[in-house]
């Protein structure tokens, strides 16, 4: 068994790895547990010479011959830090040691690893390398450079690396952003939004995401939006916006306003004149945080003049 980064000469093998050991995902009260691993595989798959080709991101493997046990994506560069992602099941020591000499070499100050609720194997695997958990995430110093939390959130473009996050918060926060639905009509929702947070980011530009972490540098919301949905009555473009989505234990943060803030800021600097959503009527914190911003409101239909 070995480790090592990945090149196109392991994109078959990887592939295969994805389909037959799907993705690792949090747990959550009502999920769609087998849409979720097969959406994160046809996305790997799709994905993955981009990956492999990205100057910040890493993709190691522990492989053995041309089988792979194990593999992780680590983004260089967010804030300083490196960020490990693992779509396998269970990260290996061998493979985390990895990630941290490579986060060394290229001079990030941090690398970090956020583990799901109750994954005791990958939290005892994060403390063997020298990781420290800081609530959900585990975190490894990297030099004598200051590595204490970034003061405020920050809100940043979704690219690749992210499809993990992108699935896994869609499946967690549907029954929060549409309480009215019965489990059926949930799960419909479910699937349509997987289709669309699979294929972000859209290379064209048809499709953009944004992400929000706080202060600790945790993933904790996203909102996805199709810019050039529909020409207005005016004339002008109309943006869709799908669900503003912020993990649960991150609400009272203000993280949806901050997120919300700088989609409408970047929509309005690409000449967008609109922004139209879909809002269930059960969804009063969504309702509350639309008004701050002025949408007009009708039935189940909001709208934002940029």
């Amino acid at each position: 068994m070995h480790t090592t980064i990945a090149d196109e000469a392991h994109c078959e093998a990887l592939i295969r790895a994805a389909r037959q050991r799907p993705c690792q995902v949090a747990p959550c009260r009502r999920w769609n547990e087998d849409a979720v691993r097969k959406a994160w595989a046809e996305t790997l798959a799709e994905r993955l010479p981009d990956l492999l080709d990205h100057p910040a991101v890493d993709v190691l493997i522990e492989a053995s011959d041309d089988e792979i046990a194990a593999w992780a994506i680590v983004e260089h560069g967010i804030e300083g830090d490196s960020v490990v992602h693992a779509p396998s099941w269970v990260v290996s020591e061998r493979l985390l040691a990895e990630a941290v000499d490579g986060a060394r070499k290229r001079g990030s100050r941090r690398l970090a690893l956020d583990v799901p609720e109750g994954d005791e194997r990958q939290a005892r695997t994060a403390l063997a390398v020298g990781m420290s958990p800081q609530v959900l995430r585990y975190v490894r110093a990297l030099g004598a450079a200051d590595v204490a939390a970034a003061a405020s959130e920050r809100v940043r473009g979704a690219d690749p690396a992210d499809q993990l996050f992108l699935l896994s918060l869609n499946v967690q926060c549907v029954p929060y952003m549409h309480p009215e639905l019965r489990p059926d009509e949930a799960d419909d929702v479910q699937r349509r939004f997987l289709d669309v947070y699979a294929s972000l980011p859209a290379s064209d530009g048809d499709l953009r995401g944004w992400l929000v972490h706080t202060a600790g540098h945790v993933a904790a919301g996203a909102l996805v939006a199709r810019p050039r949905a529909q020409q207005a009555f005016d004339g002008a473009w109309e943006s869709y916006i799908y669900d503003i989505s912020v993990l649960p234990e991150y609400w009272g943060r203000s993280l949806a306003a901050t997120l919300l803030t700088t989609v409408l800021h970047d929509l309005a600097v690409d000449g967008m004149g609109y922004a139209a959503g879909d809002v269930s009527g059960r969804n009063e914190r969504v309702i509350r945080l639309l008004d701050r911003f002025g949408a007009c409101v009708e039935s189940r239909r909001y709208l934002l003049e940029l």
